[in-house]
């Protein structure tokens, strides 16, 4: 009979791929609402529940939904803008966290259920660019007319030099230009004038113009001193000459992107979503200078990916996350559920995927710092022990145990132990499903001690200070088992529920062979 232990610090995310459970990792085949922490012992991962929302705003009136919410930086002054729509019209209003205040700046807009918008700096002022496909303007806050009057919000009727109008979604700024899209044409301005599409002369250099495509564009984005123009199932890059200042397009990559929303720079990298290919891929830049396709980072997500509809792919949301303790990327899944949310989180650091399940959102930005969301309500993300008051489930399905080898008979001879942080409740519940055999699963609830709801007191002079280690941990016992295949499942069921866990360890696994 062989006798083994294990002993993991290291855990990890979503792995359907190529699944891992032993002393260097353990994945999981699936998780909800657990994130990935160091605990900065020997370089090791641990896993706790994530924290949840609270609303920050209940001003918005019952019968509108928050489209988008997007930051403006306007003088250095950060700002907050919020689209939202009813059965009637388009609304934007500007939101003040701070201040708890919404001030309606724009209604009357058409009902398009999307929307993009970009920060522009024009040298003499500061500009926020609004477009739902339909309209386009900008709001200058505090911008007072000749005459005196405060003029924020401007309208532009757009044209180009052909006199059609110049509408769409995807607007950035790229060579000093304002850049639309919509269908098979890609508008530019006059250079330093988003407010100008028609001057076209071959001869100036800042002159306006559009390029037409073959394919319908589904987003763009500024890449590496070049604009990334994509279709849904290719791509090119557009860039300008160096000695006569045109604009000209690459040859097409293999890589495309679902809608206008579906791309972000985070890091060094563009990524994007191909629904053509059911993957998220990257730019790559190459010592030649060329460019190509990066790998599919998502083949562990496969079975998310698979829920995306085609009719609301322009639902599809990303956004690049870089606070003071996270380093992550957002994508926002429609699929299909109107109660509950499900956001793919990709953990930039250690490479993989988690999952979080919220309330109903449309949207999420970071502005001024912090990561908001919204649907019905704007919310505050990764402050609230709930969600927005709502209890939604948390797990984390560890890899099957098999130790290699299907068939042999593995007993512990003493009960796994955990190590836990003390700093949460640590209330949750463990399920272990032996075989596969989903009708053997057995669960049990654990507690542990918590410093939680605690005094804390210093000892020593005025001048020096002992507090408590933040590292304090707790060990508890799991039960003893016998099982071919053991997946162990931490969940919470309860209000309250939580775990941090930084290490499990199996003492002795009697290995005994059929």
């Amino acid at each position: 009979m062989q006798r083994t232990a294990l002993i993991c610090n290291n855990f990890s995310g979503i792995n359907r791929s190529s699944s891992v459970y032993s002393s260097s990792v353990i994945t999981a085949s699936d998780m909800q609402n657990v994130e990935l922490f160091a605990t900065e012992v020997n370089s090791g991962v641990g896993i706790r529940t994530s924290k949840g929302n609270v609303s920050v705003c209940r001003l918005i009136p019952e019968d509108e939904n928050v489209i988008n919410i997007f930051e403006s930086i306007q003088k250095g002054v950060t700002h907050f803008f919020v689209h939202t729509e009813n059965n009637s019209e388009g609304k934007i209003y500007l939101f003040s966290p701070s201040g708890g205040t919404l001030e309606l700046k724009v209604s009357g807009l058409s009902l398009t259920s999307v929307s993009s918008a970009t920060d522009v700096s024009q040298g003499w002022s500061d500009l926020w660019v609004f477009s739902n496909s339909e309209e386009i303007l900008s709001i200058e806050l505090g911008n007072f007319n000749d005459e005196g009057e405060l003029e924020e919000v401007k309208m532009m009727e757009l044209k180009d030099a052909d006199e059609r109008d110049v509408k769409g979604l995807g607007v950035v700024i790229f060579a000093g230009r304002l850049w639309i899209f919509d269908g098979q044409v890609l508008w530019y301005s006059v250079q330093e004038n988003i407010y100008d599409f028609s001057t076209s002369n071959a001869e100036i250099t800042t002159s306006a113009g559009y390029i037409e495509f073959v394919k319908n564009i589904t987003a763009i984005y500024p890449y590496l001193g070049t604009l990334a123009v994509f279709h849904n199932n290719s791509s090119c890059l557009i860039s300008r000459d160096e000695d006569d200042f045109s604009f000209y397009k690459t040859l097409d990559f293999p890589g495309g992107c679902a809608s206008y929303n579906s791309v972000v720079f985070h890091g060094t990298e563009l990524y994007f979503y191909d629904d053509t290919k059911k993957g998220v891929f990257s730019f790559k830049q190459v010592i030649n200078g060329d460019r190509t396709l990066g790998n599919n980072i998502a083949l562990d997500i496969q079975d998310e990916l698979f829920k995306i509809k085609t009719s609301i792919i322009h639902s599809i949301k990303t956004l690049s996350v870089v606070t003071s303790d996270r380093n992550e990327v957002w994508f926002l899944i429609p699929d299909g559920n109107e109660t509950n949310s499900l956001i793919m989180i990709y953990d930039y650091i250690r490479k993989c995927w988690v999952k979080r399940k919220s309330q109903k959102i449309n949207c999420f930005a970071t502005i001024g710092g912090v990561l908001y969301s919204a649907g019905k309500k704007i919310y505050e993300e990764y402050n609230s022990t709930s969600f927005d008051g709502e209890f939604i489930e948390a797990f984390y399905k560890c890899t099957p145990l098999n130790l290699g080898n299907e068939n042999s008979i593995k007993i512990l001879s003493f009960p796994p132990k955990v190590t836990l942080d003390m700093y949460y409740s640590n209330s949750f519940y463990i399920e272990y499903t032996k075989n596969y055999d989903s009708m053997s699963s057995k669960t049990r609830y654990v507690k542990a001690k918590s410093l939680k709801n605690s005094l804390y007191f210093d000892i020593g002079r005025w001048d020096l200070s002992y507090f408590p280690r933040k590292d304090i941990s707790a060990i508890k016992s799991l039960p003893a088992s016998f099982f071919r295949t053991l997946q162990i499942t931490l969940l919470t069921k309860n209000p309250g529920d939580d775990f941090c866990i930084r290490n499990i360890e199996f003492g002795k696994i009697k290995v005994k062979t059929v």
